[in-house]
């Protein structure tokens, strides 16, 4: 019986250790399919490939402490490109925008249809600028319009939103705001 026991033991080790070997093989294949491609097969591959393996450099957290900081960007993933980041100041209608919405935002439970006059002109605005905002910014009149029991307005303006987008994060984002708003003034009116 101890015999067994012993057989058994020295199998599952050996074959752990096969299976470990077997691990590190196909790790330094893939290491020298990403140094060389796998058009290159092992025979013709020297020495010299084989031991000088590329690894990755230890990643340090770097604090960039302006935009100027971050330089060129290259080599990520199998992709190389240089991007360079400009910055700028606000033009005057984007940061009037950046005020109507503030504005909004203070004046809501006060007054929701002053906060809705101001989401609308920062729309209008929108509109008329050259940045691109998030789906969120658009979103914020129509919810708004939901909670002053304006749904029908709300509506057409998740309607023409979805209209306008080709992103499918973007559709899904609306789409989902739309579902909440209708939620909402289904619990609203006691339907739900």
């Amino acid at each position: 019986m101890e015999f067994i026991d012993y057989v058994i033991a020295v199998t599952l080790s050996v074959i752990g250790w096969l299976i470990w070997k077997l691990f590190n093989f196909i790790k330094q294949l893939v290491q020298i399919h990403r140094a060389h491609g796998w058009d290159k097969y092992m025979t013709d591959i020297d020495e010299s490939d084989y031991q000088a393996q590329p690894t990755k450099p230890k990643r340090k957290k770097a604090k960039y402490k302006t935009m100027e900081d971050y330089g060129e960007i290259a080599n990520v993933g199998d992709v190389s490109f240089t991007a360079k980041l400009q910055v700028r100041e606000k033009t005057e209608a984007e940061e009037h925008i950046r005020q109507l919405h503030l504005k909004a935002t203070e004046i809501k439970k006060d007054d929701i249809n002053t906060s809705i006059d101001c989401l609308q002109e920062a729309q209008l605005l929108l509109d008329e600028v050259d940045t691109q905002y998030p789906i969120s910014t658009y979103l914020r009149l129509p919810l708004f319009l939901q909670q002053a029991d304006r749904m029908d307005e709300a509506e057409i303006i998740f309607k023409q939103l979805l209209d306008s987008r080709n992103d499918k994060w973007d559709k899904a984002t609306i789409e989902d705001k739309w579902t909440l708003a209708e939620k909402r003034e289904a619990k609203k009116s006691g339907k739900a």
